[in-house]
């Protein structure tokens, strides 16, 4: 699987994604995209926070971009994580905007991730999808790689 020549995934540091002057924009399409119904709005992603998970060495964020543009991000959790025996690895935010979905950016997006999953060592990768989104679709109709293990249930105790 090949990118486009002007289409590049790769690993890079949450400094770089969020001084990138696409983010704000691509911010605000991912908190748009991710509304909960129950709790309200997404907040944008946290420069902070995944800074720190860099460096305490769990946290790997990737940048997607078509002609130079950041158009795409993600942040992998990876390591021993809570209630998993082996190493695993959470896709704790991926996101496409509409503009570049349809260009395979994503599914290089997905893979790169899961590449970084192996090479850690994970045993499997999970995915968080907001219900009936554009990741939670594609996952959908992968049955034979991707399988729905769980539900999340969201209450609002306000």
């Amino acid at each position: 699987m090949t990118l486009t020549p002007v289409s590049e995934v790769r690993p890079c540091r949450a400094a770089e994604i969020f001084d990138d002057p696409a983010s704000e924009g691509l911010f605000a399409e991912y908190r748009a995209e991710c509304v909960n119904p129950v709790v309200g709005p997404a907040l944008a992603p946290d420069k902070k926070m995944y800074e720190s998970l860099e460096q305490i060495g769990v946290g790997y964020c990737f940048g997607a971009y078509r002609e130079g543009v950041l158009c795409g991000f993600a942040l992998v959790v990876a390591g021993k994580l809570p209630g998993y025996a082996e190493p695993h690895a959470r896709v704790e935010r991926l996101f496409v905007s509409v503009a570049a979905r349809g260009s395979r950016l994503g599914v290089h997006l997905m893979a790169a991730v899961e590449d970084c999953a192996r090479a850690l060592g994970c045993d499997g990768i999970t995915y968080s999808a907001p219900a009936g989104g554009q990741l939670a679709n594609l996952l959908y109709l992968r049955p034979d790689r991707y399988v729905c293990t769980n539900h999340i249930f969201c209450r609002n105790l306000r």
